[in-house]
């Protein structure tokens, strides 16, 4: 199961791709939008998190509950939203043991250009495709397109 900063973070993650990505532009967007509700969320402040930023104390920048409500408050979210796991599987199994490599990996490739997430994603189908004639994986539908 997901603890709750991983599940904030897949969620700020979540808004930011649902915008245009981590390019610069998907943050900007959010950014801008939130700033219906009077003030700005913290570009910079979001950038650290998404980045996982170490803080002076070395632990790794995270969404605080007063954040959270922020950035549901601003974008008009509904309160406790930040905190549900909105991609959760849709069975009932454990979360794999090796989800913080999973989310390492999601990190670096959310910092891709298009371009480059587009190779990799070729790279991966055909990979699994090819593992699944051997009998390790199921067949992955190509979702690139």
């Amino acid at each position: 199961m997901r603890t709750n900063d991983e599940i904030r973070y897949c969620n700020l993650l979540a808004l930011v791709n649902k915008r245009g990505g981590l390019d610069g532009k998907g943050l900007k967007k959010l950014v801008d939008e939130s700033e219906r509700h009077g003030e700005k969320l913290s570009g910079p402040t979001l950038k650290q998190v998404l980045d996982k930023t170490k803080t002076a104390s070395g632990t790794t920048k995270g969404i605080g509950d007063e954040l959270a409500r922020k950035i549901e408050l601003h974008l008009d979210l509904g309160r406790g939203w930040m905190d549900q796991d909105h991609e959760a599987p849709e069975s009932t199994e454990e979360t794999p043991p090796d989800i913080d490599e999973a989310m390492k990996i999601l990190a670096v490739f959310a910092k891709l250009k298009k371009s480059d997430r587009h190779q990799v994603l070729s790279f991966a189908l055909d990979f699994l495709n090819t593992s699944s004639s051997r009998g390790s994986a199921g067949v992955i539908a190509d979702q690139s397109k």
